[in-house]
């Protein structure tokens, strides 16, 4: 479902962001990685690849921006440009060009509205980011098209998910 969503074409907003929220280790991260790995989403996304970055609670905006210009290039080092090169190297690299990026771990707004928001107006039709955070504040203010909440398994999912880890789906009860 998340994965039509992301795919489904938009001509209002050239990118569309997307959020995955919840608390800590409920999943989110598990989820934005079996999106990101899907053959439809690899395929989609062909004119730079699709690119995933992990955002830490401290984050510096070179080190953001140099992150996501080598996940795109597939690893290429951007150790030779200089710090200020690096916003018009991305802005470069995304104009005209349809692009999925996922964003792990977003515990800051700023990282979207002082690092990428003013690198992105002339993406291509059709780009997306994927973000995960536990705030929903978060997604709000990066005007989020779709938040999906991840949820606690009720105790009876929780239980059946442990029988099949632990005793191989040989849903034991007591």
């Amino acid at each position: 479902m998340l994965v039509d969503r992301l795919l489904k074409t938009s001509h209002e907003k050239k990118v569309l962001v997307y959020a995955i929220t919840g608390m800590g280790g409920i999943g989110k991260t598990t989820l934005a990685w079996k999106i990101f790995n899907h053959e439809m989403i690899q395929s989609s996304f062909n004119q730079i690849r699709p690119a995933w970055v992990c955002i830490s609670k401290a984050y510096e905006q070179t080190t953001v921006l140099k992150k996501i210009i080598m996940a795109f290039k597939g690893g290429q080092d951007e150790s030779q440009c200089s710090d200020d090169e690096l916003p018009n190297k991305l802005r470069q690299l995304v104009t005209g060009k349809k692009f999925f990026l996922v964003l792990d771990d977003v515990w800051s707004i700023e990282v979207w509205d002082e690092v990428l928001k003013p690198l992105l107006p002339d993406a291509g039709p059709g780009s997306r980011i994927l973000i995960t955070t536990r705030n929903t504040a978060i997604s709000k203010g990066m005007d989020a098209e779709r938040c999906h909440a991840v949820q606690k398994l009720s105790s009876e999912d929780s239980w059946s998910l442990l029988c099949k880890m632990v005793f191989r789906g040989a849903g034991m009860r007591d």
